[in-house]
């Protein structure tokens, strides 16, 4: 905050955008001016005293913001895992394992049973 603003004699902030960088000020999203009157008092006489106010605020662009949305576009970190490589599948005919296992548990000699031809 250093970097845009100036601090006087007395302690009080003052934004001092005069010598910023191109770079910092780069970093600036928005920057409102308000001047307004506002009323400080009343003199000896008894009448109000008024001074004017100038408030300046500036905003930041949002630098975490920025850095994740890097960080998803390079893929340093994903909300989905994305495999590469190969995958091989064997596929095996079980028909005639689970024909023997039905088999032998039934103990049955059923020549359906035995040849495959069931449903």
């Amino acid at each position: 905050m250093l970097d845009y603003i100036a601090v006087g004699d007395n302690g009080a902030a003052r934004v001092d955008l005069s010598k910023l960088s191109r770079e910092q000020a780069a970093a600036i999203s928005e920057i409102t001016v308000e001047e307004f009157t506002e009323r400080t008092g009343e003199d000896d006489k008894g009448k109000p005293t008024f001074e004017n106010v100038r408030r300046t605020k500036f905003k930041l662009s949002d630098k975490r913001g920025a850095l994740v949305d890097l960080g998803r576009h390079l893929k340093l970190f994903t909300d989905k895992v994305q495999v590469d490589g190969e995958l091989q599948v064997e596929v095996q005919d079980v028909k005639q394992k689970l024909l023997a296992k039905l088999h032998s548990i039934n103990g049955t000699s059923n020549p359906q049973i035995r040849s495959g031809k069931f449903r």
